[in-house]
């Protein structure tokens, strides 16, 4: 089947663990701008989610070379895993390709690819979608390009990043370019906004561009005004969904469409409620940028049911507090209550209200 156009999200120098040299004497900043640059990376995944996108590039100065944390490199796979899509690198200038590089001594994800050649490597995004790159090891570098090797009659992309230059891009039908290249009027080139925030809360953005054979629109979305907003709910006494929806929506507050809700949802409900949890994804999903959810509740038990019943539980209760009466027993305070508690909770391995 043929495609007609694809849908990219491209970026530049996102230079994550880069100190910035004017804040690198404060250790508090340096921290601050660590975890904003991978909060970016972490909101770009999302929206390669909720754009439907065919893959993400980095035109280049992705990572600081010099003061990369192994912390860092392990936090980006992580993310990086969890695009829908694939990424894929050319190395530029702050983040040569060399033997010790990131790009080399690090295992990506398998959705991720780095171009790791300084002469042009062709990608088959489809059957007839076709996206050029290469990388750079120092300095700047020249592409050397066999136009008989490219089909005109399809789509052709070409990655270029900060130092690299080719003298003929006339084939190419779209060419991804690193913004701090001047802006150009032809049509079939679009610029990768740069993610570097210089301090922290800085602006930062990433263009998104359909690529078509005749055609090329992009645009561009600041990433600093999409907020990640974790949040955690504890379910306690759920009978039933009223109950279910004031609980989460009191925790979740302020609902905004430029926000990404991460929501785990953990307790103990009625046996006798079953949510349609994704259902409920589908409702919060109209209400915040993107959704994701994580469940992890148990049946609740009222400990009146417990008593009531002839089983270890019941006669461990009775046997430890001495009494028959019921309503005496769960009406308990202090310390014999937290002690019936726990001992059921042992006995029983379920949480019990």
């Amino acid at each position: 089947m043929s495609v007609e156009t694809v849908r990219i999200l491209h970026f530049s120098d996102l230079l994550l663990d880069d100190p910035g040299h004017d804040i690198a004497v404060d250790v508090r900043l340096v921290g601050k701008l660590r975890e904003e640059r991978l909060n970016i990376l972490e909101k770009i995944s999302e929206l390669a989610k909720k754009e439907k996108i065919d893959c993400i590039v980095s035109n280049g100065n992705f990572i600081y070379d010099e003061c990369i944390r192994s912390d860092t490199i392990d936090r980006t796979k992580e993310i990086l895993a969890e695009c829908k899509c694939p990424v894929y690198f050319a190395a530029g200038k702050k983040d040569p390709l060399h033997n010790l590089s990131y790009y080399k001594i690090s295992d990506f994800p398998p959705n991720c690819h780095i171009f790791s050649s300084e002469k042009l490597e062709v990608i088959d995004l489809f059957p007839d979608v076709h996206l050029y790159g290469m990388s750079i090891s120092e300095g700047e570098s020249r592409i050397t390009l066999n136009k008989e090797e490219i089909k005109k009659e399809e789509l052709n992309l070409l990655i270029l990043q900060d130092g690299m230059r080719i003298d003929d891009d006339s084939d190419f039908d779209c060419v991804l370019v690193p913004s701090n290249e001047k802006k150009d009027s032809r049509k079939k080139v679009s610029h990768s906004l740069p993610l570097l925030p210089l301090r922290p809360g800085g602006i930062s953005g990433i263009t998104l561009s359909e690529c078509g054979k005749d055609s090329l629109s992009s645009k561009r979305i600041k990433v600093s005004d999409i907020e990640i907003k974790e949040v955690e709910v504890v379910l306690k006494e759920t009978y039933n969904m009223d109950d279910l929806e004031k609980e989460i929506s009191s925790v979740i507050g302020k609902k905004s469409k430029r926000t990404i809700l991460k929501l785990k949802i953990r307790g103990a409900i009625s046996p006798d409620l079953s949510p349609d949890w994704q259902e409920v994804k589908k409702e919060l999903t109209q209400q915040f940028y993107s959704v994701s959810l994580e469940v992890d509740v148990v049946p609740h038990y009222d400990l009146r049911d417990i008593l009531k019943s002839d089983d270890l539980c019941g006669k461990y209760i009775r046997e430890v507090t001495k009494k028959d009466d019921l309503e005496v027993i769960a009406s308990s305070k202090g310390e014999m209550r937290d002690a019936l508690y726990m001992g059921l909770n042992l006995l029983m391995g379920r949480p019990i209200r």
